[in-house]
């Protein structure tokens, strides 16, 4: 019994020894990990500063920048023939009194659109895209709303491309509402 028990003991002794060495082995590389988790965390606030300071620089230059739409069409720098700006204003209104229920939800909806860009001449396509219809849906539409109203300019830039703006100093509400 003595000799059964002796063994015992020194299983139990190798069994703690071992367990020993492998419990420092893993405290060993938990903090390993924790100082690669140290390290990758300091790098990851270094970055956030520099970002941080670099979004305060953008922000800075941008509050100091004026926006300002270009009252005339951008014309392509490749262009090769460039003729001046023509503009001719829509005839008068035919002798009828425009009403507001005259104008369709549509047309009221495309001179909405022109007067949210007013002082930038748009053409079809400009406000197709804005009321996501076709171009040609809002060339007809534009045709009949011009013989309705006479507060649109039509403008031909230098690509013979017809843009649309309305008169300054001109009351809308009435129609868009």
């Amino acid at each position: 019994m003595f000799w059964f028990n002796r063994i015992k003991k020194e299983e139990f002794e190798n069994f703690k020894t071992e367990l020993n060495k492998s419990l420092v082995n893993s405290f060993v590389n938990v903090k390993g990990e924790f100082d690669h988790i140290k390290k990758e965390l300091s790098l990851h606030d270094v970055l956030f500063e520099d970002y941080k300071s670099m979004l305060e620089m953008i922000k800075e230059r941008l509050d100091n920048m004026e926006f300002s739409r270009p009252k005339e069409p951008i014309s392509r720098p490749n262009a090769t023939k460039t003729r001046p700006n023509i503009v001719k204003e829509i005839k008068e209104p035919i002798s009828r009194p425009i009403t507001t229920s005259s104008i369709t939800t549509q047309e009221k909806r495309i001179i909405s659109v022109i007067i949210d860009h007013k002082g930038m001449d748009l053409t079809y396509k400009d406000i197709s895209k804005v009321l996501h219809k076709s171009p040609n849906t809002i060339k007809n539409q534009i045709n009949v709303l011009k013989n309705k109203v006479n507060f649109l300019i039509e403008t031909i830039d230098g690509e013979q491309k017809k843009r649309y703006t309305i008169k300054d100093n001109i009351k809308l509400k009435e129609y868009i509402e």
